[in-house]
């Protein structure tokens, strides 16, 4: 008897606290400017799942096709509604840039950031497949391109602040594992990189060149003035103690 109202009460508890959590990780989806298709809890385990999340957040735009939510921290939600996440891991996502050169401001998301009373914080992150597109000013052709392979994260905080800032959280960078990377740095150049590696704030750059678009004859017909064509190609770079920071909006 005693036994079977232990296990009642064990089970109401579970359902409560898993609706509270998935009402707490979709109001926070929502609340950042994201769509999902569903959000799936298990306590027993401390795992939660979000599949196929988009979320647009002013120029910037990312699509997933899961985040899986591990080592949940419940009573950091139960007692300030923060979300304290041990590890979160991302599949195959899908960064998309659109830098014009206007800057306009749309006073809904404004509000709906100064609307984020709560914390957010993953301990760790795991990033998997992927890439990210830079649009130049709204343009169908990208100005830079790049497959991913894996990224490590540290430390990630979300909050009110950190939304209006041009990376919407802070973070430890440990590992960006990045291929086949292009960047238009004129009509008449390309940069290519075949690996570029951050590690522990080492950079290894692999197979670095700057292409010409055009062949000699060509180059001379697509400039109204001298222009120099260059043709690079650099086996690798290494460096050491790399830190950098967003300087206002650049």
């Amino acid at each position: 008897m005693i036994a079977g109202l232990i296990g009642l009460t064990l089970i109401f508890l579970n359902n409560y606290l898993e609706k509270k959590i998935r009402n707490g990780i979709e109001n926070s989806l929502e609340q950042s400017f994201a769509t999902y298709d569903k959000v799936d809890v298990n306590l027993l385990d401390r795992k939660a799942a979000v599949i196929n999340p988009s979320i647009n957040i002013k120029d910037k735009h990312l699509k997933v096709d899961t985040i899986q939510l591990n080592d949940i921290h419940l009573w950091d939600y139960i007692n300030n509604k923060d979300i304290i996440i041990g590890e979160l891991k991302i599949a195959n996502p899908e960064l998309k840039i659109f830098k014009s050169k206007k800057k306009e401001k749309d006073s809904g998301e404004n509000k709906k950031s100064s609307e984020f009373k709560q914390m957010v914080v993953v301990k760790n992150v795991k990033v998997s497949g992927g890439s990210l597109h830079i649009f130049e000013n709204d343009s169908a052709d990208h100005q830079l391109y790049t497959k991913i392979r894996d990224i490590k994260l540290e430390e990630v905080k979300i909050n009110s602040k950190t939304l209006n800032e041009t990376i919407p959280f802070n973070y430890d960078l440990i590992l960006l594992n990045a291929d086949s990377i292009f960047y238009d740095l004129d009509k008449q150049h390309t940069l290519a990189a075949g690996k570029f590696i951050i590690h522990n704030n080492n950079v290894n750059i692999k197979d670095l060149g700057i292409i010409p678009k055009f062949s000699k004859t060509e180059h001379q017909k697509t400039i109204s003035v001298e222009k120099d064509r260059y043709d690079l190609k650099i086996d690798s770079i290494t460096m050491s103690n790399l830190n950098w920071s967003m300087q206002n909006d650049t």
